[in-house]
């Protein structure tokens, strides 16, 4: 902050009311987390919870998973038994990421390409975002449980977003893949092409998107996202 001041760059710091713990630390290089508990005492980090709003998704799932408690598969989804439209269409407060794709319910990984904002999004471009909207959880869990094999890789999750989280991990190792259909025994390519804060051209969108064909059967009575 001294330094951006220097250069004539006017910042705010959010949350102001950090700055007295980080005055107390040596300013001349960064701080693990767990050096503000060996300052500020045990319990430091689940108490930044309560000193401001935080949403729990992204990065922050792991910065706080030590110490949330975990919620298995089954209780999450009976916590959230509908679709996340709610969130997704919230529009009072939302980012913008790098290549100014609208990243829609605060939720790390999905974008939804600007020149998209205000319409329908199609099945072909957007399908874990139209599963999400109106399936919620138990729709993208089941539809990559299904299409994919999808496996948790820990026995408990903190929230729903971080399930979505994970399988959208998932579905971006995959990545572009062709899928075993067991019915037929063939390949079928969906197209999915999920990319979790990799770089790529503005177009394209930023994560959660599908850059091939995607077979609307599976997603046949799913009304799309408008944002």
């Amino acid at each position: 902050m001294d330094a951006a001041g220097k250069s004539g760059v006017r910042i705010f710091p959010w949350v102001a009311e950090f700055l007295s713990d980080l005055s107390g630390l040596d300013g001349s290089r960064p701080h693990a987390l767990f050096e503000f508990e060996e300052r500020y005492g045990k319990g430091y980090l689940r108490g930044v919870i309560g000193r401001c709003w935080i949403h729990m998704g992204g990065r922050a799932l792991d910065t706080f998973r030590p110490v949330l408690r975990a919620k298995t598969l089954e209780h999450i989804l009976r916590e959230n038994p509908g679709g996340c439209a709610r969130e997704l269409t919230d529009t009072s407060h939302f980012h913008l990421d790098l290549f100014g794709n609208y990243i829609p319910g605060l939720c790390s990984g999905l974008a939804i390409v600007r020149d998209d904002v205000g319409k329908a999004l199609s099945d072909d471009k957007y399908p874990l975002l139209n599963i999400l909207n109106a399936e919620g959880i138990r729709g993208l869990l089941d539809f990559t449980l299904r299409e994919y094999g999808f496996k948790p890789s820990q026995a408990g999750c903190i929230n729903k977003c971080d399930l979505c989280t994970e399988i959208r991990f998932f579905c971006s190792r995959r990545g572009t893949t062709g899928h075993r259909n067991s019915a037929r025994g063939s390949s079928t390519t969906t197209g999915i092409n999920e990319e979790i804060n990799q770089p790529r051209p503005k177009e394209r969108g930023m994560t959660t998107e599908c850059s091939g064909p995607f077979h609307r059967s599976k997603l046949r009575g799913i009304k799309p996202v408008v944002i």
